[in-house]
């Protein structure tokens, strides 16, 4: 702290306290011909830092990821972590059930009858061909957090038209 007196008047004197500016408060000075070009003697340099974060497979909405030691650091101080938060989009196609994927898949009724062989594009954008027997729901191992379901959902071109009913008073 540095000390300013001033007298402002006859028998009047103001006492000012501010933080030392060389030293910003800390106590010591460094020469200036021993600081550093980075900091200027402030013993800390601000840089930006790239963290590449893998999210594996299955991990949930909220999960926490944390690096620890990676967070600001300073002089005589325990550096912080970086925590990142996971954040889950809603999808157009692929909805999540726990560590499963579930795509609905409309079909023929041919299909759902028959059977059929189509292909689905996965969220890593490759290439799945499906083969299904008539009627049940298709699980394709290991796509997904640990498993791709694909309820079939017949279409019938056979419906019966709305019924009219009259309302009378």
């Amino acid at each position: 702290m540095q000390v300013h007196i001033q007298q402002i008047g006859p028998g009047m004197v103001q006492q000012i306290q501010t933080v030392c500016i060389e030293c910003k408060g800390q106590g010591e000075r460094i020469n200036p011909k021993d600081r550093c070009e980075g900091c200027e003697g402030a013993k800390v340099v601000r840089e930006k830092k790239i963290i590449e974060v893998h999210v594996d497979k299955g991990m949930k909405d909220g999960q926490k990821i944390v690096f620890h030691g990676e967070g600001d650091q300073e002089p005589e101080l325990e550096p912080g972590d970086v925590i990142i938060v996971l954040d889950q989009k809603d999808h157009s196609v692929f909805q999540r059930r726990g560590h499963d994927l579930i795509m609905k898949m409309k079909i023929q009724l041919s299909e759902a009858l028959c059977g059929f062989k189509k292909t689905i594009q996965t969220l890593d954008e490759r290439v799945l061909v499906i083969t299904s027997k008539s009627g049940i729901v298709v699980v394709v191992a290991g796509r997904g957090g640990s498993q791709l379901l694909l309820p079939t959902e017949p279409v019938s071109p056979l419906r019966p038209p709305p019924v009219a009913t009259r309302v009378s008073d």
